[in-house]
């Protein structure tokens, strides 16, 4: 009976002190939130993260000897939303410090600084390829075939109307057709070859209005072709934020900070997407005319899946923006990470770790 006693006794007390080691570790262990977000958190076909911050995480982590454990989140929003519930201990992304966020959660050392950035289709950097670009664009056969549509209506008008009294100049069938046609495209250009002329009073009246309506046709059409087959930059015509709001078409990724930060400057013209990497298709398939967002993503990204001899990056950027770790404002965490991480970004295979992921300026 004593012997069973001090079984149980011995099982009772290893059993407290297991669960007691497991509370010391589940202490000292942090929740670290994550969000997918190329190139500074990212995630390979077996679920292991990979980037940038995960990289300098991991370094710290090893530095401190701190045990840890990642806690996926969809977005930004999420995350934030779990630091401020306690979910997590600390955010790795690298969110932009605000105001605002600065009174809800401690902000850390910032490791990384970043801007908006421009880019663009590289077609629009070469001036022969823009040309013919433009030259064969839809807008412009569309207005060839529309100036055809006209010379054809008035050459056809013209032949009805004549072939009855004047069938020496106007034949019949399809070349009587063709007739008309060179009459139109002659009256329209003015030069006036004599060799087709109306002679009944309802032909040359209808050429008296034809002349008027090619003069203003011709003044409308070259103006219009011109403007079309204009080699003209885009980042030429991009050298500060206002000339933005001259873009027909801005491709932004939904509920990022150019998104924000153009809505705040009352620019438009914007086309939404989900991804920048979708942003950036869209672009190279020419439905947007510039792509506006995160200026280390778009670099990263372009030459990761060698997009950067099709995509140009213009040299304007703007809208600076810190990048740290973000911690409850209760936790002192941040106290014992910053000083490491100081260390870190300062020492020369921080530089490494940026070239690694195409970020060194």
């Amino acid at each position: 009976m004593t012997r069973i006693a001090l079984v149980t006794m011995f099982i009772l007390i290893s059993l407290s002190n297991a669960y007691s080691n497991a509370q010391v570790n589940k202490e000292d262990r942090l929740d670290i939130g994550v969000m997918v977000s190329p190139p500074f958190v990212m995630k390979d076909a077996n679920g292991n993260f990979y980037g940038l911050s995960i990289d300098l995480w991991y370094k710290l982590a090893e530095e401190l000897e701190q045990p840890y454990e990642f806690r996926e989140y969809s977005d930004h929003l999420g995350m934030l939303r779990g630091l401020d519930f306690g979910e997590i201990d600390l955010a790795i992304n690298p969110i932009t410090i605000s105001g605002a966020r600065l009174k809800i959660f401690n902000a850390g050392q910032p490791f990384f600084i970043s801007s908006l950035g421009i880019a663009s289709s590289r077609i629009y950097s070469s001036p022969v390829r823009m040309f013919f670009s433009n030259l064969f664009s839809l807008n412009f056969l569309k207005l060839i075939g529309m100036l055809l549509l006209i010379i054809f209506f008035f050459g056809l008008v013209i032949w009805i109307i004549e072939r009855p009294h004047n069938q020496h100049q106007f034949r019949k069938g399809l070349v009587g057709i063709l007739d008309g046609l060179w009459w139109s495209v002659v009256t329209m250009t003015t030069v006036g070859y004599g060799d087709k002329a109306p002679r009944t009073i309802m032909g040359r009246t209808i050429s008296v209005a034809w002349m008027f309506v090619a003069i203003v046709i011709i003044s409308s059409f070259t103006a219009t072709i011109t403007s079309t087959l204009t080699v003209n930059s885009l980042e030429s015509r991009i050298e500060k934020i206002e000339d933005l709001k001259h873009v027909e078409r801005i491709g932004i990724v939904t509920n990022s900070i150019a998104q924000e930060f153009l809505n705040r400057v009352e620019i438009k013209n914007s086309h939404n997407f989900d991804s920048p990497t979708e942003a950036l298709e869209a672009l190279l398939n020419h439905e947007i005319d510039v792509l506006v967002h995160d200026r280390s993503v778009i670099r990263y990204l372009t030459t990761e899946y060698r997009m950067d001899s099709e995509v140009r990056i213009m040299a304007l950027n703007f809208h600076e923006q810190y990048r740290s770790f973000l911690a409850p404002k209760d936790s002192d965490i941040l106290d014992k990470i910053d000083p490491q991480l100081v260390d870190h970004i300062n020492s020369a295979s921080w530089n490494q770790t940026l070239r690694k992921y195409h970020l060194e300026e």
